[in-house]
């Protein structure tokens, strides 16, 4: 790096394969940026963490924010998009300064939404006004504001419902709730590497041609989430469109190509 490098970063804990810095190194170097993308493991995600970290490295001017902190990165930004305000939740944080107060001012943005909406927008087939979205956590809350986007509904479907108001129990979905709802989206990490013999508690023996199948797991390729999917004869598709899409979503947000609102 040079004194001129401006940094970037990912944030969560713990960090461990990052489909974000090997795709970050290769945009930057495509652009020509004299930019940098780093790991950055967190336990926490306040203000004072965040703070310490750009003390420490003074030209960070972004990060994404992944697993468990999503929640946090929203609390603590001054600003935020109406994309992050509708989920309650922030994956992309930008940083500048201010005179006042700390001198630290951080905008929120929440690029999942974005990615999922146009991941998956062309799949979609005719007619789908509602889906199952399996998982009641930040990425299950952005999915939810993505279809809603398109105009579709969601219903969570959760080990826990009690925790989320109108959520159903795995066991309460049947053939009934697979035909009314075609599409069916994995907003769990379940099945991904390395517990990849895991998969959500699905009748996928009611599934037909007639659905279609999103699990937010990239890696592997084909979860055993589209392996059941797609055996029942529904169409199945992987993370690593959403993936690929949001991350160039939080670039348009660092550079401003994106605007946060009070």
């Amino acid at each position: 790096m040079s004194k001129n490098t401006v940094i970037y970063g990912l944030t969560g804990f713990p960090l461990g394969h990052s489909f974000s810095k090997a795709f970050f190194t290769d945009k930057f170097r495509e652009e020509g940026l004299d930019a940098e993308y780093l790991n950055f493991p967190l336990e926490t995600c306040s203000r004072e963490a965040v703070a310490a970290l750009i003390e420490t490295h003074p030209r960070l001017r972004g990060i994404n924010v992944t697993s468990p902190h999503k929640r946090a990165a929203f609390a603590l930004a001054d600003t935020r998009t109406p994309e992050a305000e509708a989920v309650g939740a922030a994956n992309t944080l930008r940083f500048s300064r201010r005179p006042e107060g700390d001198g630290l001012f951080i905008e929120a943005h929440n690029t999942d939404v974005e990615g999922f909406r146009e991941a998956v927008r062309g799949h979609i087939p005719p007619g789908v006004r509602a889906a199952l979205v399996c998982g009641t956590g930040g990425a299950a809350d952005a999915v939810a504001v993505a279809l809603r986007s398109l105009g579709i509904t969601s219903l969570f479907v959760s080990r826990n419902p009690a925790a989320r108001p109108g959520a159903i129990a795995y066991r309460e979905v049947d053939a009934a709730l697979l035909a009314s709802h075609p599409l069916v989206v994995n907003a769990t990490p379940l099945g991904a590497f390395p517990a990849v013999d895991t998969c959500v508690s699905l009748p996928f023996e009611f599934m037909s041609d007639r659905n279609l199948c999103v699990d937010l797991v990239y890696n592997p390729s084909e979860t055993l989430f589209m392996k059941r999917a797609r055996r029942a004869g529904a169409s199945a598709l992987n993370g690593a469109e959403m993936l690929r899409l949001q991350a160039i979503a939080s670039y348009d947000f660092w550079n401003n190509f994106i605007n946060s609102q009070k």
